[in-house]
């Protein structure tokens, strides 16, 4: 009977998951980087004390990676120049095959960054709008290396 032949390709496919995963993962870490970096030349920030832009820090989660070491290093940037205002919320990946890449500053005023004087201050969202091509290319080459 042919479905014995679409059966093994679905098990195949279900193999190649981890794999997928793992390649994008390591694609994504540098492009997160690169994203902070290009988050923090940004001129929206209002450098008051220098917490925001130095705090700031995009990371990885997904696979085998949480991130929580660019976020707890992030927030130890803040504490050092703002005390009292570093703010770490952690982020679930959500399932099993699933990548997400975050871009924060762990402060407790973060969200006032984005949305106040409409937005003059704002910098994750026009940082993540920018960088998404080089994101989509860096897991898709991840990919790539993974699967050849």
């Amino acid at each position: 009977m042919q479905t014995e032949g679409f059966e093994s390709i679905f098990i195949d496919l279900d193999a190649l998951a981890p794999r997928i995963v793992g390649g994008a993962v390591r694609g994504l870490i540098g492009a997160a980087d690169e994203l902070a970096d290009a988050a923090r030349g940004s001129g929206a920030y209002e450098d008051q004390s220098g917490a925001t832009r130095a705090g700031t820090t995009a990371y990885v989660v997904g696979g085998n990676v949480d991130g929580s070491g660019a976020l707890a290093r992030g927030a130890a940037e803040v504490a050092a120049r703002n005390p009292g205002h570093e703010f770490v919320e952690s982020i679930d990946g959500g399932g099993e095959n699933e990548v997400v890449v975050v871009l924060t500053v762990p402060t407790d005023y973060a969200d006032d960054l984005e949305t106040k004087n409409a937005g003059a201050h704002a910098f994750i969202g026009p940082a993540m709008t920018s960088g998404v091509g080089a994101l989509q290319a860096a897991a898709l080459s991840g990919i790539a290396q993974e699967l050849s």
